[in-house]
C-alpha cells in the first residue's frame, strides 16, 4: 500500500540519488552532498519529521507519537520541510 501511495504521489526515494548506476560517481557525490546540505539547512523540528518520514518511512501517526505532537502538526512540518528542500534544489 505504501509503494502504491508513493507511486501515486510521484515520490522518489532519496536513496535513488545515491544508488543510481546511470549517474557517474562525481555526480552521485555531488547529489549526495546537495541532499545532505538541504536537509541540514532545515529547522530542527522540520528536519526531524522529514528524516523520519522520507528516509525512515514512518507514518504521520507514528511520527506524532514519537515527537508527542499531533499528526496534523507532523504533516505540516513535513510539507514545509519538503518545500524548503525543493527550493534548495531549484537554487542549486
Amino acid at each position: 500500500m505504501r509503494m502504491r501511495k508513493e507511486r501515486q504521489r510521484g515520490e522518489v526515494p532519496l536513496d535513488s540519488l545515491v544508488d543510481n548506476p546511470a549517474v557517474g560517481t562525481a555526480a552521485t557525490i555531488d547529489d549526495a552532498f546537495l541532499v545532505e546540505r538541504a536537509i541540514s539547512a532545515l529547522p530542527e523540528g522540520q528536519r526531524t519529521v522529514f528524516v523520519l518520514r522520507q528516509l525512515e518511512g514512518y507514518s504521520y501517526d507514528e511520527i506524532a507519537h514519537f515527537l508527542e505532537i499531533t499528526p496534523g502538526t507532523a504533516r505540516v512540518r513535513y510539507l514545509r520541510a519538503l518545500r524548503r528542500v525543493r527550493q534548495q534544489f531549484k537554487g542549486a
